[in-house]
């Protein structure tokens, strides 16, 4: 199992604190609706939160344990209309780390980005994008690791997977 599913739960209990907020406040208490909303749209919000972490993860791409620390940055989207609904959450992290049998300095940058869709007549797609960044700041090779999964559920309820991306590149 991957070492980065700790920032993952940090990211989804992150998103689960924007949601928590009525329609017309952000996280801070700010209102985030637009002042003259269409006719169409029901609900239409912008959220986001920052947070740091420190964390362990395991890259795959150079088989080393990593202890990383930074900033995690959560966005959510999402408009309601009588169509359907779309939402977008994006959880941004970025910051440093050292490889712990290495030694070798990284900077790094993971972006994990969800985008659902669902329409009026009940089908629904799911999108999620994975892209995880780790920049040698010395001889140690550079690393991207990519995830990309698109699945839909019609409205009868059957789910495909309609296309599945990994791939590790390594340069240096």
């Amino acid at each position: 199992m991957s070492r980065f599913l700790p920032l993952t739960v940090i990211a989804l209990c992150a998103a689960l604190a924007l949601t928590s907020c009525s329609d017309s406040e952000g996280p801070l208490g700010r209102s985030v609706l637009p002042q003259t909303p269409s006719a169409q749209i029901d609900i239409n919000r912008q959220r986001s939160v920052e947070q740091f972490f420190d964390e362990e993860i395991v890259n795959h791409c150079l088989d080393e344990t990593i202890l990383i620390s930074g900033v995690i940055i959560i966005r959510e989207m999402s408009v309601e209309s009588d169509a359907g609904f779309h939402s977008n959450i994006q959880f941004i992290a970025r910051g440093t780390g050292v490889g712990q049998t290495s030694g070798a300095v990284y900077t790094f940058h993971n972006s994990h980005v969800f985008a659902f869709n669902s329409n009026s007549l009940g089908s629904e797609e799911l999108t999620e994008v994975i892209n995880i960044f780790l920049v040698s700041k010395g001889d140690s090779a550079n690393s991207a690791f990519q995830v990309e999964v698109h699945w839909t559920r019609s409205a009868t309820g059957e789910i495909s997977v309609d296309f599945e991306k990994a791939r590790c590149v390594q340069r240096g």
